[in-house]
């Protein structure tokens, strides 16, 4: 409890009398100040029992509209609070903000239960600009005595938890040869054909299959009707290298490679945790592991892996959609501003170097090529047999198909999700056809991979875009 101007004031008018009495040696200012001073004793006492008793009448809610946004997005936040009885006592409620999140003006956020009242409300609306997983402050209610003379604060509440993801990247693609598979990933292979969920072989329909297993894509494509196999479920253990080395930033803000290899990851992930099935994750830069998560099925672990995927950013400076920095970006790269406050003691410098810090900071250095190594890492630590999912691009074909194949040494199945660079750089499109040509050469590296043993090779982008390039090839063939 916090006395106000007016307790101070009334405390000194007793010092004033009380040294006045005794000056003047008069026994009615000692009086005064005794009977003053009594009041001032029993309206505190009083004041204990109010803010007390309000406090325990007091109920308060947090709500949001969502749990889970992106960055900018709009929530609405919904504070109330209601009294079980009327208060002589004025409560003040106000919503502290998230860190991050933009400025919003208290009075938005504050609500007032005037003495007699029992219910009051808002609802204000917050965006955050960064990614990450935020525990909303408890509320801050502040009483004041109905004499005016005390006020008291406490935190009070359980608000929820926020999660707020990066952009989504749009017209997500993941499949092979220019066809979307129609089924989720991340289910695990038994080595039994049937109708679950993980994409295995196509052959041609026979009778007695059921019509909607037909792949009218592949029906059109090859003139007889066929039928895609899928692979049946187990659990299964599961690790998820994801790769974002500088060559993984190509590609518009929000839409790089690495935006789309993570959208990858996140379905495994969300997969693994509905499956309990044990999932890891190893995140890959230049130099070697960045984050290592080994597998397990407990709930934080699906968590950890989830935010670690959402906070992760390529090595170095996002690149243009050509491949080259501009200077807009070379301001926005964190790393910089990190290096340009360093050293400085300003208060803004102090409360902002935290936040610029890499969160990519190395766990494990790696000599040579640090996918190949990081699979050799894996291999050492002989693991139960595990099914590896690789998240990377097409830059360094030759070291990536030696890194794919000795993931597969010790009989474990692979999946392999490229993200082709033609489908990510800036002026790929401005010459469909020469596109197309580069589109061919990767494919052709895609199936190449896909022929190795236990290996199955995706292609993840942009649907849009392919299907821009795919309509070079019908072009080309005169098909209008």
């Amino acid at each position: 409890m916090t006395p106000t101007r007016r307790f101070w004031s009334v405390a000194a008018l007793c010092g004033f009398l009380a040294s006045y009495g005794v000056i003047l040696e008069w026994p009615g200012a000692l009086v005064g100040v005794a009977g003053i001073g009594a009041w001032l004793v029993v309206a505190q006492y009083r004041t204990v029992n109010q803010l007390t008793v309000s406090d325990d009448r007091l109920e308060l809610s947090v709500s949001l509209s969502r749990t889970r946004i992106t960055i900018d997005e709009a929530i609405q936040f919904t504070v109330r609070g209601s009294l079980s009885q009327p208060s002589p006592s004025q409560v003040r409620i106000t919503a502290p903000l998230p860190i991050s999140a933009t400025d919003v003006p208290t009075a938005d956020r504050t609500i007032r239960l005037e003495p007699g009242t029992t219910t009051a409300e808002t609802t204000f609306e917050v965006r955050i600009p960064v990614a990450g997983r935020f525990s909303i402050p408890p509320l801050r209610v502040e009483y004041a005595s109905e004499t005016g003379l005390a006020t008291a604060s406490v935190e009070r509440g359980d608000p929820p938890t926020l999660t707020v993801e990066p952009p989504h990247p749009r017209s997500l693609h993941v499949g092979q040869g220019g066809e979307k598979i129609a089924a989720a990933y991340g289910e695990h292979p038994t080595g039994q054909s049937g109708s679950g969920l993980m994409p295995a072989e196509l052959r041609q329909y026979v009778p007695g299959d059921a019509a909607d297993r037909i792949d009218w894509k592949a029906t059109a494509r090859l003139g007889e009707p066929h039928v895609r196999e899928f692979e049946t479920e187990t659990d299964r253990r599961t690790v998820v290298l994801c790769d974002h080395r500088r060559s993984m930033s190509v590609g518009p803000p929000g839409e790089t490679m690495l935006a789309y290899a993570r959208e990858v990851g996140l379905g495994f992930c969300d997969s693994a945790k509905r499956l309990s099935d044990p999932l890891g994750l190893y995140t890959i830069g230049d130099e070697g592991i960045t984050s290592r998560h080994t597998p397990s099925t407990a709930p934080e672990n699906y968590r950890s892996i989830r935010t670690r995927l959402l906070d992760l950013s390529s090595e170095g400076a996002s690149l243009g959609q050509s491949g080259s920095r501009t200077n807009t970006v070379q301001l926005r790269e964190p790393h910089l501003a990190l290096q340009r406050l360093t050293g400085e003691s300003t208060q803004f410098a102090t409360r902002l170097r935290p936040y610029l810090d890499t969160t990519d900071a190395y766990v494990q250095r790696l000599e040579g090529d640090p996918l190949f190594q990081t699979i050799q890492t894996l291999q050492h630590r002989g693991a139960e047999p595990t099914w590896t999912v690789l998240l990377t691009d097409d830059t360094d074909r030759n070291q990536l198909r030696e890194a794919v194949s000795l993931a597969t040494d010790g009989g474990d199945h692979v999946l392999v999700f490229l993200t082709p660079r033609v489908l990510f750089e800036r002026d790929a499109l401005s010459d469909l056809e020469r596109a197309y040509d580069r589109y061919l050469d990767f494919e052709e590296f895609r199936r190449d991979l896909d022929r190795l043993p236990r290996v199955t090779a995706f292609e993840v982008g942009p649907g849009d875009r392919l299907e821009a390039i795919l309509a070079a090839r019908q072009t080309r063939r005169g098909v209008t």
